[in-house]
């Protein structure tokens, strides 16, 4: 289907993937990071869920382009979510019944 507004590529952690995730949060704790207010990112706590993850990343960082059902689930993450950090929302997910 076109516009193809999103990507999510699954894939396993490996002992090279989980040396390169390191070195880039060593990388950024010291030098810090530059992240655009626009962008929709959480933290994954919640084992075993990266592929919801995934897309609930690529569903918030394209609410410009699809329809979301006012007052559906989303919606309402979206909205109660949008000024959260990361961390927070993580936190705001787990917490939900």
């Amino acid at each position: 289907p076109k516009p193809v507004v999103a990507v999510v590529m699954l894939f396993p952690i490996k002992e090279k993937t989980e040396e390169h995730r390191l070195e880039e949060q060593t990388r950024i704790e010291s030098s810090g990071q530059v992240v655009s207010p626009n962008v929709y990112y959480m933290k994954q706590t919640v084992g075993n869920a990266c592929g919801t993850v995934g897309i609930l990343h690529a569903v918030g960082n394209a609410r410009s382009t699809v329809s979301i059902t006012p007052d559906s689930y989303l919606d309402r993450l979206y909205t109660r979510t949008a000024t959260m950090s990361p961390d927070e929302i993580a936190a705001d997910i787990e917490a939900d019944n």
